[in-house]
Protein backbone atom coordinates (compact mmCIF):
# COMPACT_ATOMS: atom_id res chain seq x y z
CA UNK A 1 0.00 0.00 0.00
CA UNK A 2 1.42 3.28 -0.96
CA UNK A 3 2.51 5.82 1.64
CA UNK A 4 -0.72 7.99 1.58
CA UNK A 5 0.32 10.07 4.78
CA UNK A 6 2.97 12.12 1.69
CA UNK A 7 -0.64 13.58 0.40
CA UNK A 8 -3.38 15.70 0.93
CA UNK A 9 -6.05 13.62 -0.25
CA UNK A 10 -8.99 15.66 -0.92
CA UNK A 11 -13.05 14.77 -1.63
CA UNK A 12 -14.91 16.54 -4.20
CA UNK A 13 -18.20 15.82 -4.38
CA UNK A 14 -20.39 16.74 -6.92
CA UNK A 15 -24.55 18.36 -7.10
CA UNK A 16 -26.00 17.50 -3.91
CA UNK A 17 -22.87 16.51 -2.22
CA UNK A 18 -21.77 12.48 -1.26
CA UNK A 19 -24.30 11.30 0.55
CA UNK A 20 -23.75 8.24 4.01
CA UNK A 21 -24.13 5.81 0.96
CA UNK A 22 -21.66 7.31 -1.40
CA UNK A 23 -18.49 5.67 -2.13
CA UNK A 24 -16.91 9.27 -1.63
CA UNK A 25 -18.31 8.42 2.05
CA UNK A 26 -16.99 4.73 2.36
CA UNK A 27 -13.20 5.74 1.19
CA UNK A 28 -13.88 8.64 4.13
CA UNK A 29 -14.21 5.97 6.31
CA UNK A 30 -11.69 3.48 5.18
CA UNK A 31 -9.04 6.24 4.94
CA UNK A 32 -9.90 8.56 8.00
CA UNK A 33 -7.14 11.19 6.84
CA UNK A 34 -9.08 11.71 3.77
CA UNK A 35 -10.63 15.41 3.84
CA UNK A 36 -13.96 16.94 1.80
CA UNK A 37 -14.09 20.18 0.19
CA UNK A 38 -17.35 21.80 1.79
CA UNK A 39 -19.16 23.74 -0.28
CA UNK A 40 -21.66 26.78 0.91
CA UNK A 41 -24.97 25.21 -1.33
CA UNK A 42 -24.69 21.91 -2.48
CA UNK A 43 -27.93 22.03 -4.72
CA UNK A 44 -26.97 25.70 -6.11
CA UNK A 45 -23.65 25.78 -7.24
CA UNK A 46 -21.57 28.39 -7.93
CA UNK A 47 -18.58 28.05 -10.08
CA UNK A 48 -16.80 31.41 -8.62
CA UNK A 49 -17.44 30.42 -4.80
CA UNK A 50 -16.85 26.50 -6.07
CA UNK A 51 -13.28 27.32 -7.15
CA UNK A 52 -12.18 29.84 -4.28
CA UNK A 53 -12.99 26.69 -1.86
CA UNK A 54 -10.48 24.92 -3.64
CA UNK A 55 -8.18 27.44 -4.19
CA UNK A 56 -8.14 28.05 -0.55
CA UNK A 57 -7.63 24.06 0.52
CA UNK A 58 -4.95 23.69 -1.86
CA UNK A 59 -3.26 27.28 -0.57
CA UNK A 60 -3.29 26.18 3.19
CA UNK A 61 -1.76 21.93 2.16
CA UNK A 62 1.38 21.63 3.81
CA UNK A 63 1.66 18.51 1.05
CA UNK A 64 0.57 17.69 -2.31
CA UNK A 65 -2.77 17.37 -3.31
CA UNK A 66 -4.70 14.58 -4.60
CA UNK A 67 -8.38 15.29 -5.71
CA UNK A 68 -11.08 12.33 -5.85
CA UNK A 69 -13.96 14.43 -7.99
CA UNK A 70 -17.15 12.80 -9.23
CA UNK A 71 -19.44 13.97 -11.50
CA UNK A 72 -19.88 17.92 -11.05
CA UNK A 73 -16.66 17.74 -9.08
CA UNK A 74 -15.30 16.54 -11.78
CA UNK A 75 -16.16 19.60 -13.98
CA UNK A 76 -14.65 21.70 -11.02
CA UNK A 77 -11.44 19.76 -11.21
CA UNK A 78 -11.29 20.40 -14.96
CA UNK A 79 -12.12 24.18 -15.29
CA UNK A 80 -10.29 25.04 -12.15
CA UNK A 81 -6.91 23.23 -12.72
CA UNK A 82 -7.03 24.86 -16.45
CA UNK A 83 -7.75 28.54 -14.65
CA UNK A 84 -5.23 27.93 -12.14
CA UNK A 85 -1.90 27.13 -13.23
CA UNK A 86 -0.11 27.88 -10.29
CA UNK A 87 -2.28 26.27 -7.76
CA UNK A 88 -2.50 23.85 -9.69
CA UNK A 89 1.09 22.82 -9.67
CA UNK A 90 0.30 21.60 -6.31
CA UNK A 91 -1.72 19.01 -7.27
CA UNK A 92 -0.07 15.60 -7.50
CA UNK A 93 -3.09 13.80 -9.51
CA UNK A 94 -6.90 13.35 -9.89
CA UNK A 95 -8.96 10.68 -9.97
CA UNK A 96 -11.84 11.49 -11.96
CA UNK A 97 -14.91 9.38 -11.24
CA UNK A 98 -18.18 9.64 -13.33
CA UNK A 99 -17.23 13.10 -15.73
CA UNK A 100 -20.77 14.83 -16.28
CA UNK A 101 -21.45 15.71 -20.03
CA UNK A 102 -21.64 19.56 -19.59
CA UNK A 103 -21.68 20.11 -22.97
CA UNK A 104 -25.24 18.26 -22.43
CA UNK A 105 -26.44 20.66 -19.81
CA UNK A 106 -24.91 24.10 -20.49
CA UNK A 107 -27.74 25.65 -22.09
CA UNK A 108 -30.55 24.06 -19.82
CA UNK A 109 -32.20 26.41 -18.30
CA UNK A 110 -34.07 23.62 -16.10
CA UNK A 111 -30.30 22.73 -14.95
CA UNK A 112 -29.72 23.60 -11.35
CA UNK A 113 -25.81 23.81 -12.67
CA UNK A 114 -25.86 27.32 -14.25
CA UNK A 115 -22.64 29.20 -15.43
CA UNK A 116 -19.94 26.33 -15.30
CA UNK A 117 -19.51 26.34 -19.06
CA UNK A 118 -18.80 23.37 -21.29
CA UNK A 119 -15.99 20.68 -20.95
CA UNK A 120 -12.61 21.72 -21.91
CA UNK A 121 -11.35 19.07 -24.04
CA UNK A 122 -7.34 19.83 -22.75
CA UNK A 123 -4.28 17.92 -21.27
CA UNK A 124 -4.84 18.88 -17.52
CA UNK A 125 -1.51 19.76 -15.77
CA UNK A 126 -1.36 16.78 -13.16
CA UNK A 127 -1.45 12.82 -13.62
CA UNK A 128 -5.65 11.64 -14.32
CA UNK A 129 -7.60 9.19 -14.06
CA UNK A 130 -10.81 8.75 -15.25
CA UNK A 131 -13.33 6.27 -14.25
CA UNK A 132 -16.72 5.57 -15.79
CA UNK A 133 -19.74 3.25 -16.73
CA UNK A 134 -21.67 2.28 -20.01
CA UNK A 135 -24.62 3.08 -18.09
CA UNK A 136 -24.73 6.85 -16.92
CA UNK A 137 -27.15 8.74 -18.06
CA UNK A 138 -25.00 12.13 -17.70
CA UNK A 139 -22.51 11.05 -19.91
CA UNK A 140 -21.53 8.51 -22.47
CA UNK A 141 -19.20 5.98 -22.23
CA UNK A 142 -17.65 6.94 -25.73
CA UNK A 143 -17.72 10.78 -24.54
CA UNK A 144 -16.02 9.79 -21.28
CA UNK A 145 -13.49 8.13 -23.61
CA UNK A 146 -12.56 11.40 -25.42
CA UNK A 147 -12.46 13.30 -22.22
CA UNK A 148 -10.04 11.06 -20.86
CA UNK A 149 -7.92 11.35 -23.94
CA UNK A 150 -8.17 14.76 -24.18
CA UNK A 151 -7.18 15.10 -20.47
CA UNK A 152 -4.51 12.94 -20.66
CA UNK A 153 -5.76 10.02 -18.68
CA UNK A 154 -3.79 6.74 -19.68
CA UNK A 155 -6.34 4.94 -22.24
CA UNK A 156 -6.11 1.58 -19.99
CA UNK A 157 -8.16 3.81 -17.50
CA UNK A 158 -11.15 5.40 -19.54
CA UNK A 159 -11.30 1.43 -20.66
CA UNK A 160 -12.19 0.42 -17.42
CA UNK A 161 -16.38 -0.41 -16.55
CA UNK A 162 -17.27 -0.53 -12.66
CA UNK A 163 -21.14 0.68 -11.60
CA UNK A 164 -19.68 4.08 -11.10
CA UNK A 165 -23.80 5.22 -10.05
CA UNK A 166 -23.94 8.69 -7.97
CA UNK A 167 -26.13 7.39 -5.07
CA UNK A 168 -25.39 4.24 -4.28
CA UNK A 169 -22.27 3.59 -2.57
CA UNK A 170 -22.12 -0.39 -3.43
CA UNK A 171 -20.32 0.10 -6.73
CA UNK A 172 -16.97 1.19 -5.00
CA UNK A 173 -16.96 -0.95 -1.99
CA UNK A 174 -14.97 -0.31 0.91
CA UNK A 175 -12.36 -2.95 -0.49
CA UNK A 176 -11.75 -0.95 -3.76
CA UNK A 177 -11.01 1.62 -1.29
CA UNK A 178 -8.16 -0.35 -0.03
CA UNK A 179 -7.02 -1.73 -3.43
CA UNK A 180 -6.49 1.84 -5.59
CA UNK A 181 -3.26 3.26 -5.82
CA UNK A 182 -3.25 6.99 -5.76
CA UNK A 183 -2.72 8.39 -9.29
CA UNK A 184 0.64 10.39 -9.47
CA UNK A 185 3.87 10.65 -11.60
CA UNK A 186 5.35 9.39 -7.67
CA UNK A 187 3.17 6.82 -7.45
CA UNK A 188 2.15 3.61 -9.39
CA UNK A 189 -1.18 3.70 -11.37
CA UNK A 190 -2.99 0.69 -11.54
CA UNK A 191 -5.82 0.02 -10.09
CA UNK A 192 -8.59 -3.72 -8.97
CA UNK A 193 -11.98 -4.76 -9.58
CA UNK A 194 -14.11 -5.29 -6.59
CA UNK A 195 -13.06 -9.42 -6.55
CA UNK A 196 -9.65 -7.88 -6.09
CA UNK A 197 -8.33 -8.76 -9.30
CA UNK A 198 -5.61 -6.59 -11.09
CA UNK A 199 -6.36 -4.16 -14.07
CA UNK A 200 -3.93 -3.54 -16.69
CA UNK A 201 -3.79 -1.88 -19.93
CA UNK A 202 -5.27 -4.98 -22.23
CA UNK A 203 -7.49 -6.76 -18.92
CA UNK A 204 -10.87 -7.42 -19.28
CA UNK A 205 -13.32 -5.25 -18.10
CA UNK A 206 -14.44 -5.63 -14.39
CA UNK A 207 -17.92 -7.00 -14.32
CA UNK A 208 -20.72 -5.18 -13.53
Amino acid sequence: MNDLDKFSVLIVPGLGGSGPEHWHTFWEAAFPQFQRLQQADWDKPDYADWAARLTAFVEKSPQPVVLVAHSLGTTLTMRWSLENPDHAKRVAGAFLVAPSDRDRFANDPDSPVQGWGNMILKKLPFPTMVLASRDDDRVSFERAQAFADAWGAPSRFAAMIMRATRESGSPMPRQVATSIAIPSSRLPTYSFCPSGRSMTNGSPACEP
